[in-house]
This record gives C-alpha cells, structure tokens and sequence, in this order.
C-alpha cells in the first residue's frame, strides 16, 4: 500500500486492508468515464467467491469484457488512444493474436 500517490486513497484504504475495501476503493475512485470499471465488475461476478484473485486468474475474461466493449463503443475511451487502444485494435484487425493482446494488456 505505499506505493499510492493519492493521500485520499491512501486514507480510505489504511483502515481496512480487504477485498471488499480495496473493490470499493476501485469504484469510488475510479472515473466515472473509466470503461475498466464496467468490464471489471463483470468479471468479478463471473468468479465464485474465494479469498483472493489475482491478476492472472482475471486477465482473459477481463481483456475480453473490456475488448467487447470497446469493439461496440471505442468512443467512450475518452483518454483517447494509448498503447492498449492500439493493441485491441490489432487484435481486432487479426494482426495480433489473444496471447499478444493479453501481454500488451499487462500494467508495466
């Protein structure tokens, strides 16, 4: 947790160090416009409750919600093009495969 650069966040999730907190810190932080938020909450109610995911447990069903969306709406990422835009335009133009657009998906 030391790695948070927003004193607000930080201060939400000091208190509580859970699941539950930290999914709640996603959505009430997060942008309002942030597509992440809708593709991951629908892969989040795909998985059975456990203690713990990881990324690694998500990254397929959650590029995959996050590409269906954008493939009908690629207007509503205001950020406008970045590196994973450009890459789930690749893939939807078969240039590269699922396993490059699941690396290239990957936070660095």
């Amino acid at each position: 947790m030391t790695n948070i650069k927003v004193p607000e966040i930080y201060e939400f999730l000091k208190d509580e160090e859970s699941s539950l907190n930290t999914a709640r810190t996603l959505i009430l932080f997060g942008r309002n416009v942030s597509t992440y938020k809708f593709a991951l909450c629908e892969t989040l109610m795909k998985f059975n409750s456990i203690n713990e995911l990881r990324y690694d447990d998500i990254k397929e069903p959650f590029v995959k919600s996050l590409l269906s969306h954008y493939e009908k709406n690629p207007k509503q990422f205001k950020a406008g093009e970045n590196a994973l835009t450009r890459s789930m335009d690749q893939y939807l133009r078969s240039d590269i495969s699922l396993t490059e657009l699941l690396k290239n998906a990957e936070y660095k």
